[in-house]
């Protein structure tokens, strides 16, 4: 019983290093790509990234466009998008009114301005027109109609997550708990009650954001708390020395910290089982070797990692510390 409670918590954190590992890893090259670019965003839909430009950067630029873009909503009238050549170059522009002009640089790999330009023309008028559509009055009502939907379906889930612990905590007595005992031990409840309260709050997390999605206003608040959350995880919080490092890359470290003393753990056992045991020697010296290998492990796994992480302990430990 002791043994697979242990397995599952052991899967269960080795699940969560590689989630937070894969998430890390999947916001550093958002955020290196958004350098040199600035979305155009209409009521939180990113349509195209643009450059900067002599008078303007790149994110001065967007906000000027999706100015634009947000006056020219306001009207019930179609809105027109066309594409005219200015100065040998492709601009566009929006109800007759000058939205930007399109460079080479702004044309991905294998396009040339005019081409580039030409898709831009597309994707605005395709989003003009949902935009229009989702301010429409008819649209609201059947979307709160769907919210309410949403909100039901989450609710049942919920509630239906909470008679699925009780039902895999009586499986769990009846396999693991003898008949003499009339609970099942507090670790295996807890870790019940931790996956049940993950699980709900993934639920709870895509019906909201589900919604959210559904309505102009809503949409555009949540790109902007996402953009605060994702520019305050990978924003340099910590530095050491001549290195800087955000919040992802404190947790992916500590991660990966986890992920050493998970790998010196299973080691140490595999030692004390497979090659302890059948040396015949005292249970005393084997817990004694076992404990030595395994915090000799972790010492030499965590400074290897912090090395590669470009942090040297044995020059770090002076150095001095700003946030």
């Amino acid at each position: 019983m002791n043994y697979s409670y242990r397995f599952k918590l052991s899967n269960l954190l080795l699940g969560i290093i590689i989630v937070v590992c894969i998430f890390g890893l999947w916001l550093h090259p958002i955020n290196a790509s958004n350098q040199a670019k600035a979305p155009v965003v209409l009521d939180g839909q990113p349509i195209f990234q643009i450059n900067e430009t002599d008078q303007f950067t790149a994110q001065d630029h967007a906000d000027l466009v999706d100015f634009q873009l947000k006056a020219a909503m306001q009207s019930d009238l179609p809105v027109k998008v066309t594409l005219e050549n200015r100065n040998q170059l492709p601009a566009i522009f929006l109800n007759d009114r000058y939205l930007l002009t399109v460079t080479e640089r702004d044309a991905i790999a294998g396009l040339t301005a005019d081409e580039q330009a030409k898709i831009w023309v597309q994707e605005i008028q395709v989003v003009a027109q949902k935009t229009q559509i989702e301010r429409s009055q008819e649209y609201l009502q059947n979307m709160l109609i769907l919210s309410m939907g949403i909100l039901l379906v989450a609710i049942a889930l919920s509630w239906r997550l909470v008679w699925l612990r009780r039902y895999l905590s009586d499986i769990a007595k009846q396999k693991w708990i003898s008949t003499d005992s009339e609970t099942i031990p507090k670790g295996m409840e807890l870790f019940f009650k931790l996956i049940l309260a993950i699980t709900r709050t993934c639920v709870w997390l895509v019906a909201i954001l589900y919604i959210a999605n559904l309505f102009p206003v809503s949409r555009s608040l949540s790109y902007q708390v996402q953009n605060i959350l994702l520019s305050s995880f990978t924003s340099p919080l910590l530095t050491l020395g001549k290195s800087s490092y955000s919040v992802i890359d404190l947790l992916i470290l500590v991660a990966l910290l986890f992920g050493v003393v998970f790998l010196a753990r299973t080691s140490t056992n595999i030692l004390r089982e497979r090659f302890l045991n059948l040396a015949g020697l005292c249970r005393g010296v084997q817990e004694a070797i076992a404990v030595l290998a395994q915090y000799g492990l972790i010492f030499i796994g965590a400074l290897v990692l912090l090395q590669a992480w470009g942090l040297d302990p044995t020059i770090y430990i002076q150095s001095p510390i700003t946030i």
